[in-house]
């Protein structure tokens, strides 16, 4: 069935990605081409317009959100630089990370505390 698929103009990954993906959630094949075929064009429709989604992002908020990144988590004000050992979160300020005990992301006891230099 997979060949007829193909033979009808399908690309071979989207036939065999949408095969395996529908036996690994109801645990068997396609009986129909037609339902195989419709399942494939879907397919595609939904890469496509995820790819263009992520081609539509506004350069301006691509900056802001590479600015958000870059703060720390706790003021808010100044850039992050401490990562957490052993968890290995990168999320304050030295500063802020003076009084943590507790990593503020995941929660994770802090042992080490290393000053980080982003170039």
């Amino acid at each position: 069935m997979a060949q007829k698929a193909i033979e009808a103009g399908l690309e071979p990954s989207v036939v065999e990605k949408t095969i395996l993906e529908k036996i690994s959630t109801t645990g068997s094949g396609y009986s129909d081409l037609e339902v195989l075929m419709d399942d494939c064009l879907n397919d595609t429709a939904k890469s496509d317009a995820a790819s263009s989604q992520s081609q539509d992002e506004d350069p301006l908020e691509k900056l802001w959100k590479l600015q958000r990144e870059k703060q720390c988590k706790i003021c808010m004000d100044r850039d992050i630089c401490i990562v957490f050992i052993p968890c290995g979160h990168l999320a304050t300020c030295k500063q802020c990370s003076e009084t943590l005990i507790k990593c503020p992301i995941c929660c994770g006891a802090i042992t080490q505390k290393l000053k980080t230099y982003i170039a």
